[in-house]
């Protein structure tokens, strides 16, 4: 490295480090998540007494009638007497309904117990009333009524899967294995495309005001690039540092907490095996769309412009984590391996690979050494858009003068 890219690494750090936005996704986003944690246990607590029936969604119903043809309800709680309207007969909750003294109407089937068959009348169709709630609500009211809070959630939730992956020798759990795919996915969309967006963003700024013609003066624009590259991933380096151990505090306090002792927190445990692919492909990732951001910033002629040229490159990257259903069904299917392969979306396809189930060490090797070679690409065609003649030019970018960037 040059003194000059020092020079600009120690300025680029201490203008993004203290960036207000940045400061704020930093540390007080896991300060709001540790009020938030702490709240909802506060309101649980408060509601100690309720514990024994869980609240489920109405979804917007507020006075509901049922038909009890099974004879389960022939007595209804009085704390549900607001919400629940009893009839005798299917017509009479039908001219109510029609008449708008009810918002739904249910008829409880007379082989409930066996089939749990439930017909639901509305007035017009609407996705947002079909709400299975109201009649969870009823039946935990009338049947699970005196049972202690521990039975009466895992009558709501019977079992929570734990499966034995032969290929890797150990058991794992599915809601576990997609919380840590999510949270590595958040941490890496957020990280790389919020850090390397102060990239798109300086470089454009010092373009419209002109300062980049100051800069170019002293320095050549390749260092004034790597510069902004290293000091911008050390910025993203700093907030996956406190964001993990951030999610790693706010775990531990919730296992503590009463309100989570019945929830899928207990069985989460981080992949530590997987670290190293995690900080491999983290790294590769940056630094590819770095290139990608800078490269941006460089033919961009205003903040308005920049934007639309990241919408290209970013959609496809985030495409793996739509089609998580395929990745989990089908680990080895066609579309599964060209995301693992392809740059953009390598780092979140391997990682949901990785913590779904093995993958070959010749799949690794190539899905890195492709990432290398991309982001290494991207860098050097960063490099070639990253020119005196492109920086000082004020005219938009078109693809016909893509030839003569690479040419020159």
């Amino acid at each position: 490295m040059t003194r000059r890219m020092f020079q600009v690494i120690f300025f680029e750090l201490r203008r993004n480090l203290l960036r207000k936005g940045y400061l704020f996704a930093t540390f007080g986003i896991p300060a709001i998540a540790l009020v938030l944690l702490l709240g909802y246990q506060f309101i649980i607590a408060g509601n100690n007494d309720d514990t024994s029936v869980p609240e489920f969604d109405f979804r917007g119903i507020s006075v509901a009638g049922y038909v009890d043809q099974s004879g389960l309800f022939a007595e209804l709680p009085e704390a549900l007497s607001s919400y629940f309207i009893p009839y005798n007969d299917v017509d009479a909750g039908k001219a109510d309904l029609e008449n708008g003294e009810i918002d739904a109407l249910f008829v409880i089937a007379p082989d409930f117990l066996e089939t749990g068959n439930v017909t639901e009348y509305v007035p017009t169709f609407d996705f947002s009333r079909m709400a299975p709630g109201v009649v969870e609500q009823l039946f935990y009211a009338t049947l699970a009524e005196d049972l202690p809070p521990d039975v009466a959630f895992r009558l709501r939730q019977p079992s929570v899967q734990e499966e034995v992956n032969i290929q890797r020798g150990e058991a794992q759990n599915e809601d576990a294995d997609f919380i840590a795919i999510y949270a590595f996915t958040i941490v890496f969309i957020t990280s790389v495309f919020m850090t390397n967006a102060y990239l798109m963003q300086t470089v454009i700024e010092e373009k419209e005001n002109r300062l980049i013609e100051i800069l170019i003066s002293t320095m050549r624009p390749v260092e004034l690039l790597m510069g902004k590259i290293f000091a911008l991933s050390i910025v993203g380096i700093v907030q996956v540092v406190v964001w993990v151990a951030s999610m790693f505090f706010l775990l531990q306090v919730a296992l503590r907490l009463p309100a989570f002792a019945l929830t899928i927190l207990p069985s989460i445990a981080f992949p530590v095996e997987m670290l190293p692919m995690m900080i491999v492909y983290f790294v590769l990732g940056y630094l590819l769309f770095a290139a990608i951001f800078g490269m941006i910033g460089a033919i961009s002629s205003s903040m308005q412009e920049g934007p639309q040229y990241v919408t290209i490159f970013v959609l496809p990257s985030i495409l793996p984590f739509y089609f998580f259903e395929l990745f989990i069904n089908q680990p080895n299917h066609i579309m599964v391996q060209i995301f693992s392969y392809f740059p953009l979306t390598s780092p979140l396809s391997m990682i949901m690979r990785l913590t779904l189930g093995a993958v070959g060490p010749l799949e690794i090797i190539l899905s890195i050494a492709l990432l290398a070679v991309g982001a290494l690409g991207m860098m050097w065609l960063a490099g070639r858009f990253f020119r005196v003649q492109t920086l000082l030019s004020g005219n938009p970018f078109k693809l016909r003068d893509l030839p003569r960037l690479l040419r020159d």
